[in-house]
């Protein structure tokens, strides 16, 4: 698997379900790969208490994935967009 760290801005954001440490959230999301390369990926993930507000239409996460599965894309958290 090729991973490569990139950036991505919020579509929509929709809630699929509410638990006590977080929200499962559907996910539109702009990625820009390094080489600036753009692609709309949907993806769904539980996104901590903490972090819920830095995920709404117009905000910049830093994600990463292989550029040929857009299915493995992950939130990266610990790193500003």
């Amino acid at each position: 698997m090729n991973r490569v760290e990139a950036h991505c801005i919020v579509l929509t954001s929709r809630l699929a379900a509410q638990f006590a440490g977080g929200s499962a959230l559907e996910l539109e999301l702009a990625v820009t790969l390094p080489r600036g390369f753009g692609m709309p990926v949907a993806h769904a993930s539980v996104v901590p208490r903490a972090d819920r507000a830095r995920v709404r239409p117009g905000s910049a996460l830093a994600v990463t994935l292989d550029p040929e599965r857009p299915d493995t894309l992950a939130i990266d958290w610990t790193r500003a967009a």
